[in-house]
């Protein structure tokens, strides 16, 4: 792969009357070039075949894995009390990209939070307004029989909230804040097909879905000792500890 490292700023918000922002910053090793020897893309170098047993249709519990290095060499890796005959209890995959960028085509929001997060940071959704944050994941959480009722009570539940803090809140800001909800709940709530935030995980990464550490848990060991290790920096390294930024801060981003 020809893709060398790159930083990834992920922002996140508190429920506090500020929606104090929080940003973690992260140098993504995605693949040749990169300052980490085996990086993100190393599983779909060509001279690396990865080989894995499944036993669920999610692809979330994988008891072995087989990897062929480039250099010819080829380990088994099992997860613990995983026995010899493991390969007759599941299905075999090769491993590709889709195994961990399986939400390509309909990228929902792992969790009500982060949907709520991601309209904040693409200012869509207003930050500045008071509690926006922890009343947007309330009301998309909440669970409603038709996207219509859901319409409804989004927009009632926020002109409730702002109209009992007085004239303090700017009604424009308010109504457009009400449509970029909403448009959270479209995007990633489907009533009638029972569909909603979590429905399907996410593999690319390990905070809201296994992920990653269906088999990077350092317990997938090998006959010599070796194990499929979980060190966090083979795919990232931490550029700063995380911390508030407040909205208010002349030149925070």
């Amino acid at each position: 792969m020809t893709f060398a490292d790159r930083v990834r700023v992920i922002r996140s918000y508190g429920d506090d009357e500020k929606n104090t922002e929080t940003a973690t910053l992260l140098q993504m090793h995605l693949g040749a070039g990169s300052s980490s020897p085996k990086s993100i893309h190393w599983h779909a170098d060509p001279g690396v075949r990865v080989e894995y047993l499944a036993t669920d249709a999610a692809k979330e519990t994988i008891p072995l894995v087989k990897v062929r290095y480039a250099n010819g060499q080829t380990k088994e890796f099992r997860a613990p009390d995983t026995p010899d005959q493991a390969g007759s209890g599941g299905t075999q995959h090769t491993m590709d990209c889709r195994d961990c960028h399986n939400r390509i085509g309909h990228p929902f929001a792992a969790s009500p939070e982060q949907g709520i997060d991601d309209a904040i940071a693409s200012k869509s959704l207003n930050g500045g307004l008071p509690f926006v944050r922890r009343e947007g994941v309330r009301l998309v959480k909440a669970q409603y029989s038709s996207e219509a009722d859901a319409m409804r009570a989004i927009e009632s539940g926020l002109r409730e909230f702002y109209a009992s803090r007085g004239g303090s809140v700017d009604r424009q800001a308010a109504a457009a804040s009400i449509v970029a909800i909403q448009g959270v709940y479209r995007r990633n709530v489907f009533p009638k097909m029972k569909v909603s935030f979590g429905s399907y995980p996410d593999l690319k990464g390990h905070t809201t879905a296994t992920g990653c550490f269906r088999c990077h848990d350092d317990s997938h060991a090998a006959q010599d000792g070796s194990v499929i290790s979980a060190d966090c920096e083979l795919c990232h390294t931490q550029l700063e500890t995380p911390s508030p930024i407040s909205r208010s801060t002349p030149g925070a981003p």
